[in-house]
């Protein structure tokens, strides 16, 4: 909702954007208050019912302070027939204002407000056997439907504040501190609950303060430190909602994050600059909980006492690189830069053992910090006046301690039984390495062509899962090694081709149909490769858009067609003895939809 524009940055970005940010960072920019009065408002409608509402206001007070106003509703109907499960509903309010006392201090300050409600929890579970219907989104179940998570209502509330202070000509100083609580409200999902009842809420706090000289200067640094505080609890510990099966309590979970940071770009001739950069960080994670099972009449089976687990872990990250302009339009990089997930405490230990009666007894898993190490190899190219713009680079990602999410058996205490949850696992060391090729090219006047490709190799090396063997006894516990395996999610090639038209239709403005199609070859979408569903063949998918714009851009429409193939693709498979209904089972794409916008803007 009112954005501005969105950055990609690919790669390992630890040194500036901190932990967990091993793969890349998406940044999301909002548009923030204006010195002039503006409106907007877009209505959408779709298949399977969607509606979309959204409204932006900006209104200056004066020329140094003003707010903006936006808030959305979005809702739309499962796509599964034969139940309501995946019904969902958003709402969403923006409030942010800004103020310049001078020209050389801006001042910044909003909040927002969330809400999600979806019938059925986090994500639904079809048969994997569906993949091969007619209709892979059609399923009437015998009893409650599958679905995992339990998640049926989420609020987030937001609140920011940003400064930025230029100091005469020497430096900008930043200062961003954050406020953002989330609770989600659950329910139960299938046959299982994945909640107490109780209604879990977190609380985080960052702040953020650097320094950096102005951006036009020879020699460019950032300096800075970084804080997260954060703690998930119950709103209530009681055993007053206790579901059938198993029941986690969770009173606290406190995080705690510091780190340290800089970087500079420092040119040593006007064709050759080298890149530098590093991050301290130093993390602390805990958790308190205890397991409670209880029979279908909520009688309890069992309940472990409150259990401890936790972690402090520190790690440096790095950046270091060259940049060469070959050419005036033309530009070779060769960097290495690392990354760092930190460690944590898995929902579902593995550590089990049996007690003098034959029960099965457990304590919690600690998950070890994964990191990554990435060099690259590229280049950036415009050619034909900047008609043509080529893009290509060679990349190798060497991880350590890899985190893998995976099945995990839980031994519901004090019983002979065992469940299997989602958890992680950490992978020995493995790489990932592949290749890229990105062209945007200007045919015509009015001709775009856009061709992107890729190849990805990457195989999972002394990986332990858990053996799917069967019977309630610990042998159920026994590991196997899945070393030499292909990576979840790893395909050998993919492409993208995106071709749009630009019709000029004099007094009636512009109109631009387009039409994107993906490509790729099989992948698998879990480490659990044997799984009914696991293996995702090749395929391709097409989307069409046709936008239409008045001369001066103040009405807008657009009709659209997605999955024009109506393709079913399973984004992850499940086990027979993971979550479900004693059958393997998958989460499916969206099938083909449709719909169309119309926007004004004053």
């Amino acid at each position: 909702m009112d954005v501005e524009r969105v950055e990609v940055l690919r790669g390992p970005q630890g040194t500036l954007y901190g932990r967990d940010a091993t793969g890349g960072v998406v940044n999301i920019i909002m548009v923030q208050p204006k010195d002039i009065f503006e409106s907007q408002a877009k209505v959408q409608i779709g298949s399977y019912d969607a509606r979309s509402y959204q409204a932006v206001v900006n209104v200056p007070v004066n020329s140094k302070l003003a707010f903006r106003v936006s808030g959305s509703l979005d809702k739309t109907d499962s796509h599964y027939t034969g139940y309501d499960w995946g019904k969902q509903e958003t709402k969403a309010a923006r409030l942010k204002a800004q103020w310049k006392p001078s020209e050389d201090i801006t001042l910044s300050a909003g909040g927002e407000y969330n809400l999600e409600k979806q019938i059925g929890g986090g994500f639904i579970l079809i048969p994997s056997a569906n993949l091969s219907s007619n209709d892979p989104w059609h399923y009437t179940p015998s009893s409650t439907p599958m679905g995992v998570g339990g998640i049926n209502m989420v609020t987030t509330c937001n609140y920011n504040m940003n400064l930025n202070w230029k100091i005469k000509d020497l430096t900008v100083l930043t200062v961003i501190p954050t406020y953002q609580t989330v609770s989600y409200e659950s329910i139960s999902s299938g046959s299982q609950s994945q909640s107490p009842g109780g209604f879990p809420e977190s609380k985080q706090y960052t702040l953020e303060t650097r320094f950096a000289n102005p951006a036009d200067s020879k020699v460019t640094w950032t300096v800075g430190g970084y804080m997260l505080k954060s703690k998930s609890s119950e709103t209530s510990a009681a055993l007053s909602n206790l579901r059938e099966g198993v029941n986690f309590i969770y009173p606290e979970r406190p995080n705690k994050s510091y780190a340290i940071f800089g970087q500079t770009t420092y040119p040593f001739t006007e064709s050759l600059r080298v890149v530098a950069g590093g991050r301290y960080n130093k993390d602390n994670k805990a958790m308190k909980y205890r397991i409670i099972t209880c029979d279908a009449d909520l009688n309890i089976l069992s309940q472990a006492g409150f259990l401890d687990a936790g972690k402090t872990d520190s790690k440096p990250t790095f950046k270091v690189g060259l940049e060469y302009d070959v050419a005036k339009n033309s530009m070779a990089y060769l960097q290495a830069s690392s990354g760092y997930k930190s460690d944590g405490v898995s929902q579902a230990p593995d550590n089990a053992s049996l007690d003098a009666s034959g029960h099965l007894v457990q304590t919690g898993m600690n998950y070890k910090a994964e990191t990554s190490l990435a060099y690259e190899l590229g280049s950036k190219n415009r050619f034909m006046d900047g008609r043509l713009q080529v893009n290509g680079d060679i990349y190798l990602t060497a991880y350590k301690n890899m985190q893998v999410q995976t099945q995990i058996p839980l031994a519901i205490v004090g019983t002979t039984d065992v469940q299997y949850l989602m958890g992680v696992a950490n992978a020995g060391p493995s790489n990932i390495y592949g290749a890229e090729l990105e062209t945007t090219w200007l045919l015509a006047e009015n001709d775009l062509l856009t061709i992107n490709m890729s190849s990805d190799n990457g195989k999972y090396h002394d990986l332990m899962l858990t053996s799917k063997g069967g019977g309630p006894t610990l042998t159920i516990y026994e590991k196997f090694n899945v070393d030499g395996q292909t990576m979840a999610h790893i395909s050998k090639f993919n492409m993208n081709i995106d071709y749009s038209h630009t019709f000029e239709i004099g007094e009636y403005g512009t109109l631009v149909p387009s039409l994107d199609i993906k490509y790729k070859t099989k992948s698998y979408n879990t480490v659990e490769v044997s799984v009914a569903g696991a293996e995702v063949p090749a395929y391709h998918m097409s989307n069409f858009y046709l936008n239409w714009a008045s001369p001066k851009g103040m009405w807008k429409a657009n009709a659209y067609v997605k999955n024009i193939e109506n393709k079913a693709i399973a984004n992850m498979a499940f086990p027979a003895n993971g979550p479900g209904m004693g059958k393997d089972s998958v989460t499916l794409s969206a099938p083909r939809t449709y719909g169309a916008s119309l926007s004004i803007k004053y």
